[in-house]
């Protein structure tokens, strides 16, 4: 047992070891970057995981493990559910493969699980960390890169490509343009990085954390913040660190007050204050503009309808433009059937382990999904399972004895 606590990446098998790379590159490819933009070479890495997959449940004999039935039960229809508008080709290619991947990921015991998490929080921290840096060079007008014009035909998306980020053409003319990193939006970023910060419990102390911290925070996304704010917060009261608790509001009042009286202070009316709805001055309340005026007809029209209402429209409203995004996108096109198989599966280890970290990772990932809404993308899907699946049988060895460390412990 000693020597499995000590197991790291290096030691894992090849097969394991190209399988946790290829997650990183789905996690990373499921925010959307510039590369894909107009091609499927992003089927490439999930038909490669796939076969590693298959090869891994031969090798190390997977298949013979006790599974979580109800969660892959529930993950499966989910999934198949969310994406089921492709064609037979797609279907295979895109939904079959990441079956297989999520089988496999679901019995990887507790220390594979760990280990593949640690790799993609490093991975992105890396990412992040080079595209930031050269993302405050463009703000000091230091970066030497010419960008190139670059367009999504099919998400409206149209940017400036620095190559290590781009800037979105909503922000081109902005006194600041948000942090996108390569990804299509700030709330693309947002996304990844918050879930992956709630699954290591917001500990900033680590370095690959503070960088994803970081890259939230030059993000300006208003869910981004709130989450990241309440992340700290409970994690901190949980384990009664009140020191930590103090500290984090008093940094994020000091440099709210230092943006506001300074030359900068508009950075927040824009981004912040102006998305807050004040007509009631008795309440907080987020201004609903994810979706345009005819999505919201669209909206109310399948709500108004039992059949839509209940099995969503697939993909017959997929011509309305204006970045639409969140929950009622998500309705319209999936239903309450939709809603109920997302419930069901990203909320059933926290009423039946009853873990406080469950509950707050619950908490912040309905926040970001009421706002973006998109419980199907891979980086969702991999950090919840790494990080709360972890009831394995530990006095097991790695993966059914398949696996031991090389040096002595």
């Amino acid at each position: 047992m000693e020597c499995e606590k000590k197991l790291k990446f290096k030691y894992l098998p090849v097969s394991i070891k190209i399988h946790i790379v290829l997650l990183f590159i789905i996690f990373v490819n499921s925010m959307y970057p510039w590369y894909l933009w107009n091609n499927n070479i992003g089927v490439i890495p999930k038909v490669l995981a796939g076969l590693v997959c298959f090869y891994n449940i031969y090798r190390f004999k997977l298949a013979s493990r006790p599974a979580p039935i109800f969660s892959l039960f529930f993950l499966f229809v989910m999934y198949i559910w969310g994406n089921r508008t492709f064609n037979f080709i797609g279907f295979v290619l895109n939904v079959f493969f990441m079956l297989v991947n999520l089988f496999v990921i679901m019995l990887y015991n507790y220390n594979v699980k760990k280990i593949a998490l640690n790799f993609i929080t490093t991975g992105m921290a890396v990412l992040v960390a080079i595209s930031l840096f050269s993302y405050i060079l463009f703000l000091l007008n230091l970066y030497p890169v010419s960008p190139s014009d670059i367009t999504s035909v099919a998400s409206d998306y149209i940017a400036l490509n620095y190559y290590t980020f781009i800037v979105g053409n909503q922000f081109q003319y902005d006194f600041y343009r948000r942090f996108c990193c390569i990804f299509a939006e700030p709330g693309h970023l947002a996304m990844g990085l918050v879930l992956l910060l709630a699954a290591h419990k917001f500990q900033l102390s680590k370095i690959s954390n503070l960088i994803l911290f970081l890259g939230v925070l030059f993000s300006f996304s208003l869910a981004g913040y709130i989450t990241t704010f309440l992340g700290i917060l409970l994690y901190n009261i949980s384990i009664k660190k009140v020191y930590n608790v103090v500290l984090l509001v008093f940094f994020v009042f000091a440099g709210f007050f230092i943006i506001e009286n300074t030359n900068s202070s508009k950075i927040l009316d824009v981004y912040l204050w102006n998305r807050i709805d004040k007509t009631d001055e008795s309440s907080f309340k987020i201004k609903d503009n994810r979706t345009s005026y005819f999505y919201n007809q669209e909206f109310e029209r399948t709500i108004n309808n039992p059949e839509t209402f209940i099995f969503g429209q697939d993909e017959k409203i997929k011509d309305y433009t204006g970045g639409n995004a969140g929950y009622k996108v998500f309705i319209v096109k999936n239903g309450l059937l939709g809603i109920l198989l997302v419930f069901i599966f990203f909320t059933r280890n926290m009423f039946v382990y009853r873990k406080k970290e469950y509950v707050f990772f619950t908490l912040i990932l309905s926040l970001l999904l009421i706002q973006g809404f998109q419980p199907f993308w891979e980086c969702v899907i991999f950090t919840y399972i790494l990080s709360h699946f972890d009831f394995s049988d530990e006095t097991h060895s790695l993966l059914n004895g398949e696996i031991h460390c090389p040096r002595r412990c």
